[in-house]
């Protein structure tokens, strides 16, 4: 899954065309006939490729037969955790690697005495160290010598002597202070001179000197990455080099990102870097800009390769028919790939994490959304946290059309390019491309404040899984569906929509959700595909409506909170859309007569055919009439012989939305005598509290001195006239109740108080 990062070491693996750039840094280097020894210094910036022109040039070079090939040897800093002792750990590893080699006794001898020359130069003390003792022994002795008469007299002792116990407890001090590391340096050292008879290092290095004049061959000593050392190691690698520059027929080849080296010898010198460099480095390479195609084309080939590894729901995204993907490439996603190491790095964390949101045949997001905020993440990570913590910021359709309207919109405005450029740096211009394309509620704001956008986009960004629709926004940020292991995915709603094809299993899925709690999620995004035929034919419809409206009697029986659209609510819209969508009146006739004939929820079919009737003075609005006007008088009499059936076979009592039931009867039957058919209704005082539990309300209040939503219970009074004039008898049949009929009153003591408190009664 993930993309190695490592270099690349023969030339057929070379898709940036820097064969030709190889061969001639190779050819500088079998050139160099003079006995002196070259620093060569290959220039370029982290990821553009120097240690793959490295191994290019020196793989051509031993596959040359027609030159004396040198003896190559690669010295990492970088890999070592204690540099302190950089000239040691660089002789000996020089000197391992020759023995390793071993290509003559002349090499083995030569790595004899760069270990001895390691070992003469490692024999000093830590100058920290005695600087540090010395510093000690010269406060002690200064703080001793103002009292050091006074000291005589008290410890009973001449001055001269006093002096001589000063002495040494000084060298004690400094004594205390040479590390073990220290004091078997220091054994190593005399074990050393005692080999070599007195020789000193740059007697060795003397004999290093002559025996590298009278090799054959050249020595090539290549340290990459330099630029990814310390200050202070960077300067200890160029005194180094400086240092041993005079070892003849040996070259150094040396790789790091000038810019950066310069900066950090202007730290650790405290003179010009560039300057200091250019008395160590002859030759300077700098590695040639590879061809934006070529990087764009390892891009497109990696994201094919994953775009394979995805469901082939994800492959229409990319789509000809589609400019998405181009608009958003070409606006902003392109700028982010200066080298293959960006892409390989980008492409590593957006396999993992595009595979996340795949599950089955089913994506959670939009690919191409998904590539373009993955790449605002990896390469502007600060501005992909403000856009994680500001989603209404980003995907509001919403236009302030109050007095407060202009300055508001300006705000908005004023955020986005006041953050787009605080955190997007060089990438302003591009980031600020990619969100129009992004977000195209944003174009306007961006431009002039305010958006041309409307919330009816929403639907459609909503089923193409856009990062600008509120409810997948978050999955682009915490890669899980709708942001959340409790929200609906889109799996589920997939695997939903495949079951409208049967009635049955549709309306056991619609159960499951009930079930689950989750069913206003559902409703709520089924919303946004009823305009979708490829996702619910026409010929879906009769298995759709049906179990929406069974489901209406078991919903949850009130709203959670004050701004929030009613389950059953949802239902009819749904089915509403659905019908405008045919715009034919005779199938929608139809399946409203079915609807009505087979549902069992008669406040579901009743709601259902009253909502699709425009009222009074609605004939111009956006509603259109679903069917003809004599189809709906059909409708409207098969609901009331439901209503009748219902009454008759004492079920009707038991609706828990009788009122509504009641008014649509009162409207469509004008023979009907309401109140005499209520009557009818309340035999009996089980059947009485029945109806009137029937209209307890419940309302949602806030206020300024409160943060959330105040519940409180009420009697629908003047609902409740409408159909029993006479309160004064219901009041007088209670408070009967509650004196004297305990289990009645226990089952709905809370209808029978609230009722009563309602009218204000005193009777009790």
């Amino acid at each position: 899954m993930f993309i190695s990062d490592r270099p690349i070491t023969k030339p057929n693996e070379d898709i940036l065309d820097r064969k030709a750039f190889s061969k001639h840094l190779g050819d500088a280097i079998c050139d160099w006939k003079e006995n002196e020894s070259l620093v060569i210094a290959l220039n370029g910036e982290w990821g553009v490729g120097k240690s793959s022109i490295i191994n290019i040039a020196l793989d051509q070079i031993n596959d040359d037969i027609s030159i004396e090939k040198p003896t190559v040897i690669t010295f990492n800093p970088w890999i070592y955790s204690d540099l302190n002792n950089l000239t040691t750990v660089f002789f000996q590893e020089i000197s391992k690697e020759l023995e390793l080699q071993n290509q003559t006794i002349k090499d083995k001898e030569i790595a004899q005495k760069l270990r001895l020359y390691s070992s003469l130069l490692n024999v000093i003390p830590n100058k920290t160290i005695i600087k540090t003792s010395y510093n000690k022994l010269i406060i002690g002795l200064g703080l001793a010598g103002i009292s050091l008469s006074t000291l005589s007299k008290w410890l009973g002792i001449s001055n001269s002597t006093l002096e001589i116990l000063l002495f040494l407890a000084g060298a004690g001090l400094i004594l205390t202070e040479l590390t073990k590391e220290t004091l078997t340096k220091l054994s190593g050292f005399f074990e050393t001179r005692s080999i070599t008879y007195e020789k000193t290092a740059i007697d060795v290095k003397q004999e290093i000197i002559s025996e590298l004049l009278n090799r054959n061959k050249k020595l090539v000593i290549v340290i990459d990455d330099i630029d990814r050392l310390t200050s202070g190691e960077i300067k200890e690698i160029f005194r180094l080099i400086k240092i041993n520059a005079d070892f003849p027929n040996t070259i150094y080849l040396l790789s790091f990102d000038k810019e950066v080296v310069e900066k950090n010898l202007d730290v650790s010198l405290g003179v010009s870097g560039k300057k200091y460099m250019e008395k160590i480095v002859q030759v300077t390479f700098d590695v040639p800009n590879a061809k934006t195609e070529y990087i764009h084309q390892y891009l497109f080939n990696e994201l094919d390769r994953i775009l394979s590894r995805l469901p082939d729901s994800a492959k229409k995204y990319f789509s000809s028919e589609s400019s998405h993907w181009a608009n958003v490439f070409q606006s902003g996603i392109k700028c982010f790939f200066k080298n293959l190491r960006h892409v390989k790095r980008f492409v590593s964390s957006l396999e993992l994490n595009l595979l996340q949101m795949c599950r089955d045949d089913v994506i959670e997001v939009n690919p191409v959304d998904f590539i373009a905020i993955e790449s605002i993440r990896v390469f502007v990570p600060e501005f992909h946290n403000f856009m994680k913590q500001n989603k209404e910021l980003f995907t509001s359709t919403r236009n302030h059309t109050d007095s407060s309207r202009h300055n508001n919109d300006n705000q908005r405005q004023k955020s986005l390019k006041e953050n787009i450029t605080q955190y997007t740096g060089q990438y302003e211009e591009y980031i600020t491309r990619l969100l129009k394309h992004l977000f195209p509620q944003l174009e306007g704001v961006i431009e002039s404040g305010y958006s041309s956008y409307g919330s009816d986009w929403i639907p459609d960004w909503t089923r193409n899984l856009r990062v600008c629709s509120p409810t997948h926004f978050d999955s682009y940020f915490v890669y899980l569906p709708k942001g959340s292991s409790d929200e609906i995915s889109q799996y589920d709603l997939e695997n939903i929509l495949k079951k409208i094809n049967n009635k049955s299993d549709f309306e056991t899925e619609l159960i499951r959700f009930l079930k689950n709690e989750k069913i206003n999620g559902l409703l709520e995004l089924l919303q946004n595909y009823t305009n979708d035929q490829a996702k619910i034919p026409s010929d879906c419809f009769k298995n759709i409506i049906v179990p929406l409206l069974d489901i209406i009697d078991y919903l949850p029986p009130e709203r959670t909170g004050i701004f929030d659209i009613s389950e059953d609510m949802n239902i009819m819209r749904i089915i509403y859309q659905l019908l405008k969508r045919e715009n034919n009146q005779e199938n929608n006739y139809e399946l409203l007569r079915d609807a009505v004939l087979h549902s069992t929820s008669l406040y579901g079919i009743v709601k259902n055919i009253s909502l699709g009737t425009p009222k009074n003075g609605e004939e111009d609005s956006n509603m259109i009439k679903l069917v003809k006007d004599e189809h709906l008088s059909i409708l409207k009499a098969l609901c009331v012989k439901k209503i009748k059936e219902s009454a008759n076979d004492n079920t009707l009592i038991e609706n828990d939305h009788l009122p509504y039931i009641l008014y649509r009867l009162k409207e469509w039957d004008k023979s009907v005598e309401i109140v005499k058919f209520v009557d009818e209704l309340i035999t009996d005082e089980q059947s009485l509290l029945k109806f009137l539990s029937t209209f307890k309300n419940t309302s949602f209040s806030s206020s300024i001195g409160n943060y959330g939503t105040i519940k409180s219970d009420y009697f629908d009074i003047k609902s409740l006239n409408y159909f029993v004039p006479d309160s004064e008898t219901i009041i007088e049949k209670l408070t009967q109740i509650k004196k004297n009929n305990n289990l009645l009153y226990e089952e709905y003591i809370e209808i029978i108080d609230l009722f009563l408190d309602s009218y204000g009664s005193d009777s009790i």
